[in-house]
């Protein structure tokens, strides 16, 4: 995580002074202070999307003023830290121009350590002499790594994301307009991953993430009359600059037919796509309109491959010399297409109905590349081909919606669909949907509101191709996008705000999706509600919380086999029930202690998320997983004062509490078992419980 140096310091703090003598005719504020806290553990939770300042902070700013004929406004959070965000806009009477600045962190762990050292960032190194006794010697393969993962350096894992973006938009006169954005997102940083050399040596790694994507569009409309044309143009690529991963194995240093000296991971490859649309609309007697738009566009990507193995053993080597890769690059490509068309009418004062079509086709047209043999781990040749298909897909939308005003305070809108997907290569080539949704919204009196929706959806098949599984899929089983499905959806709102001091607000979600498949996912449910409500007790305090809960629940069901041949047999079943359960509560409390003076603010937050895992099988055998349990809550005080019209102070404490309960998170060890034979070396980023402080003082100047 970057800290923000000395000199910059000095410079908020000039920043920060410099306030005191804003432009007369200007209009705007700034906040910035000094703050310092204290972690009992250094658990990444605490800083996960955020950087808590230690030492001088802004906070903000706002600055709005004249400027060149137009009007220029700029504002700014946390500055000098890893999580600002800085932007402006200028506007003019014909045109603008927007630019944002947004740095955005992921901190994973601050306590993982690795054993291995990066001499370049896609490389990841042992020491030879490590590597050459551990393969003489592999009776002391434990001791040995446990020995010298003791004095294994620290390393963050994390990922910073920076994104730069801008827009100029223009109303040229005549009807036209034009619009130009663009933006350019970096993210660098490095995160876990499992580069395993076979299941009985596992090897946790850091994948290094250097990326840039970058995205233009154009924009242009007409509009004359009753028509309106538009077009637009964009062009988006990706850029991974380390396109390979090379680890250490740390069982050997000498290829051997089995066993590789080091592995190599293809990262993301880089790619290109882009797509040109025109849209055009047309207003019709009788208070309709006809939309009609259209798209083509096609994705690329061309990153060589890289060869088929690193183990240069003789028997390895020979194999691979005898059956070489039929290419250099998968050269692959895909064209996008985009149809729609709508026609909305509003025959008589309270109906209005819309007919709608759309059709998205992804067609890949990616050479289909067979691969003469694999080297598993890169390991041992295996002589068995692989077929790379190009998987695309295809969706057709018809619907209809009817809208029913039958009197000012309650509408009611019905919705039909038909849904056709198409899919090559995929063990259901076709699949059909019918969809029936209801929405209606009532407000009986000024002070109440109900909203509510309900939609109906069944999904099913007729073909299934078993030649798709490939021999490698049990027959039974049916993927969750494809599998015949009935889906049942609602939610719903209600608000009243019959004490004028009092306004409560109650929000429920439900979501079932039923899978008719003998395995795979079965069941899947989701549902939620929140609460929340505003009170004024008095014309110094104000109240304000919200309670919600969730529950997300899923049925999964497969077969277990013993051996490398898919049992058919039913004994062989097993099942598992997930629950996960979320509750969470935020309040506050506002005192006017003083009016226009002084200003007393606390609020509270408690979230907790446990789970459960049941696992049964047709033996009776099976044992469930321990639960998990993650609790996290947060206290917050401050105090404002005004002490004079364009001056104020304050002051605020935080204190936060994190408790984990997660066998498969918590007390992670750098080797894994410690005794007997060592199967994985891990990171060690554990979760960690940690109770935090923090206090900061701030000043805000107006102008």
């Amino acid at each position: 995580m970057r800290r923000p140096s000395r000199v910059t310091q000095v410079l908020a703090a000039g920043a920060l002074l410099s306030v005191w003598s804003a432009p007369a005719l200007a209009d705007g504020y700034v906040v910035g202070g000094t703050e310092g806290w204290y972690q009992s553990a250094p658990e990444a939770k605490y800083q996960e999307f955020r950087q808590v300042p230690r030492g001088l902070f802004l906070e903000s700013f706002l600055y709005r003023d004249r400027f060149w004929k137009g009007n220029l406004t700029m504002w700014g959070n946390n500055l000098i830290r890893d999580d600002e965000n800085i932007g402006g806009v200028y506007r003019r009477p014909r045109w603008h121009f927007d630019l944002n600045y947004l740095e955005t962190p992921h901190n994973i762990s601050f306590i993982a350590q690795t054993g291995y050292a990066f001499p370049s960032q896609g490389t990841q190194l042992l020491p030879d002499s490590l590597q050459a006794q551990n393969q003489a010697n592999p009776a002391g393969f434990t001791t040995r790594m446990s020995d010298y993962l003791k004095h294994a350096d620290m390393i963050p894992l994390g990922i910073q994301t920076n994104v730069i973006s801008s827009r100029i938009g223009a109303r040229a006169g005549q009807g036209f307009s034009f619009e130009v954005k663009g933006s350019r997102r970096n993210r660098a940083g490095g995160k876990p991953y499992g580069g395993s050399f076979g299941f009985s040596n596992t090897v946790e790694v850091v994948e290094p993430i250097r990326q840039t994507m970058s995205e233009g569009e154009g924009l242009a409309s007409y509009r004359k009359n009753r028509m309106t044309v538009e077009a637009d143009l964009d062009y988006s690529a990706f850029q991974n600059d380390i396109s390979t991963l090379i680890w250490d194995n740390p069982r050997a240093l000498v290829d051997v037919n089995g066993t590789p000296s080091h592995g190599a991971l293809d990262l993301y490859p880089d790619n290109q796509s882009w797509h040109a649309g025109g849209q055009i609309a047309f207003v019709l007697p009788r208070h309709s309109v006809l939309t009609a738009a259209a798209s083509y566009g096609q994705a690329t990507q061309n990153d060589k491959w890289l060869p088929m193995t690193t183990n240069t053993a003789s028997a390895v080597a020979d194999s691979v010399t005898a059956n070489p890769l039929p290419g250099t690059s998968t050269n692959a490509k895909a064209n996008l297409i985009n149809l729609d068309g709508k026609l909305t009418t509003r025959p008589v004062e309270h109906i209005a109905g819309t007919l709608r079509f759309h059709d998205h086709k992804y067609d890949n047209k990616t050479k289909v590349w067979t691969l003469p043999g694999q080297v598993p781990y890169d390991g041992s040749w295996n002589g068995t081909d692989v077929t790379a298909d190009p998987v695309g897909n295809e969706q057709r939308i018809y619907g209809a919606d009817l809208d029913w005003n039958p009197m000012t305070r309650v509408g009611f809108t019905g919705t039909a669909e038909h849904i056709d997907r198409k899919h090559t290569f995929r063990e259901i080539p076709e699949d059909h949907e019918d969809a029936f949704q209801g929405k209606v919204r009532v407000r009986p009196h000024n002070s109440w509101q109900l909203d509510g929706m309900y939609r109906h959806g069944e999904r099913w098949s007729h073909d299934f191709d078993v030649d798709e599984y490939d021999g490698a899929e049990q027959p039974d089983l049916r993927r969750f996008d494809v599998a015949p499905r009935t889906q049942n959806q609602a939610d719903g709102t209600l608000s009243w705000s019959g004490i004028e001091r009092l306004t409560l607000a109650g929000t429920v979600e439900y979501l079932r999706n039923e899978y008719h498949a003998n395995l795979g996912l079965q069941d899947e449910l989701r549902k939620s509600g929140t609460v929340s409500a505003t009170l004024e007790v008095t014309s110094r305090i104000d109240l304000s919380g919200a309670f919600g809960l969730a529950r997300i629940y899923t049925s999964q069901m497969s077969r277990q086999s013993s051996s490398g041949t898919l049992s058919t047999n039913p004994l062989d079943n097993w099942q598992a029930r997930l629950y996960d359960d979320i509750y969470s509560f935020d309040g506050s409390a506002t005192w006017h202690a003083v009016p226009d003076r002084l200003t007393l603010i606390s609020s509270y937050f408690y979230d907790r998320s446990p789970g459960i895992f049941r696992l049964t099988n047709a033996t009776g055998t099976a044992q469930d997983l321990p639960t998990t349990d993650y609790k996290r809550q947060g206290v917050g005080i401050e105090a404002d004062y005004t002490m004079q019209e364009n001056t104020e102070f304050g002051a605020r404490w935080s204190w936060e509490q994190y408790d984990v309960t997660d066998f498969a998170s918590e007390d992670i060890p750098l080797i894994f078992p410690t005794t007997g034979a060592t199967t994985a070396i891990f990171l060690g980023d554990s979760a960690l419980d940690y109770r935090a402080n923090a206090v900061s003082v701030f000043v805000k100047r107006s102008w």
